[in-house]
């Protein structure tokens, strides 16, 4: 997988930072399409099209587009987050672990 960045506003960190986003590495669906006869088509073409997630490149929060994922990318992250009891970093609501001291969070 690669990344895609661009510059765009993090309500989290409270600044302008660079956003990334997940991309499809195209080389290897390349390569896995011609190995199964054209059948990792359907694949690539799911990834290509899906949704892309921006996350802040400093904090890691994600960050809701509210243009649209081709116009200025200005967004703000969700406000849901837990909060490790070892070390007291914030998390996002989603994960499992603490992603400064790789705690597991309750």
């Amino acid at each position: 997988m690669g990344f895609q960045e661009r510059p765009g506003y993090c309500s989290y960190c409270k600044k302008n930072t660079l956003i990334r986003a997940q991309t499809p590495n195209h080389v290897l669906h390349l390569i896995l399409s011609i190995v199964t006869s054209g059948l990792w088509l359907i694949v690539w073409i799911i990834l290509s099209i899906r949704v892309k997630e921006w996350h802040c490149g400093q904090c890691g929060q994600r960050i809701l587009a509210t243009f649209g994922d081709t116009a200025g990318v200005i967004g703000s992250h969700t406000k849901k987050i837990k909060e490790c009891i070892y070390c007291g970093a914030k998390n996002r609501l989603e994960d499992y672990t603490c992603m400064k001291c790789r705690k597991p969070l309750l």
